[in-house]
């Protein structure tokens, strides 16, 4: 059995800058998606996290990234392919909730 640390795929948008040139604002567009590879493992129990503003908050799970994973800034929409052998792939959407780097990998709870 071949084991794979990060089989699940993680997608964003970075949104495009607005831009003010001229005189004339340009409100910032769709901008561009980047996908990441990880590893998504759901909460068990009353999944608690500390976010920004202080509060705490319940999360449905946790997404394990490589160290070399690009910020995902809390507050933003992600889409997480959920790929696990013998079963079909799942797709959801969250919203992060926090983002982490350690000095092993890169955490973001959703």
């Amino acid at each position: 059995m071949v084991v794979t640390q990060y089989p699940d795929t993680i997608s964003f948008a970075i949104p495009a800058e607005a831009t003010l040139s001229s005189g004339e604002w340009t409100p910032g567009g769709a901008g561009s998606t980047v996908q990441a590879q990880g590893r998504y493992e759901s909460a068990s129990g009353s999944a608690m996290v500390t976010v920004a503003d202080g509060k705490r908050v319940s999360y449905s799970g946790i997404v394990y990234l490589p160290i070399t994973a690009p910020i995902i800034p809390e507050g933003t929409d992600v889409t997480i392919v959920e790929k696990r052998p013998g079963i079909a792939d799942k797709t959801f959407k969250q919203t992060v909730l926090r983002f982490h780097r350690g000095q092993l990998n890169t955490r973001i709870w959703v």
